[in-house]
């Protein structure tokens, strides 16, 4: 199961790895929106502290991505 110390792409595995009728499983069709999320938070996406530009119209979107997880989970 998830651990307090678990991180999101941690997550992402172990519902990738989960098998039907295990918890996780009913999440599978939200990889995507998981996928996306963590794409958008890695640290590959942005860069050093230093060079870190935020786009509001792409924070906004990964926003509302993130609310409509937040329901579904």
């Amino acid at each position: 199961m998830v651990q307090e110390n678990d991180w999101l792409g941690g997550f992402i595995k172990k519902i990738r790895e989960s098998k039907n009728g295990d918890k996780l499983f009913r999440l599978t069709p939200l990889l995507t929106d998981l996928d996306q999320v963590n794409d958008y938070t890695s640290e590959s996406h942005h860069g050093s502290l230093q060079q870190q530009q935020i786009d509001n119209a792409e924070l906004r979107a990964h926003t509302e991505i993130t609310l409509k997880l937040i329901e579904e989970i």
